[in-house]
């Protein structure tokens, strides 16, 4: 599916992602808000959506979602891929913070 660019500027998507963007806790998710795009596969779209409708019912039924706050982890992963580099332990509880986070 292709929306052409003067659809998207009807709809403010630019100023939609700028207002995500502002929303976002880090730099690091304010800078994917902005590169956004929208989804072109119907089968995408339909995950998206039911994705979608999940939130919106936990969020009228005044069931929070809660913010992880995941420390950035940008750094460690790029030491991670310098041969004969090692992380300080701090780095690595990160990591490990945020991979069990998802069990």
């Amino acid at each position: 599916m292709h929306i052409p660019a003067k659809t998207l500027d009807d709809l403010e998507f630019p100023i939609v992602l700028e207002q995500l963007a502002d929303h976002c806790v880090t730099e690091a998710g304010a800078k994917a808000a902005i590169r956004i795009t929208p989804i072109k596969e119907e089968g995408l779209i339909l995950n998206a959506l039911g994705k979608t409708k999940e939130y919106l019912d936990s969020f009228e039924l005044d069931s929070v979602i809660p913010n992880h706050g995941f420390d950035p982890i940008d750094n460690e992963l790029r030491l991670l891929g310098i041969e004969n580099t090692s992380l300080e332990v701090d780095g690595f509880r990160r990591i490990s913070g945020i991979c069990q986070s998802g069990t």
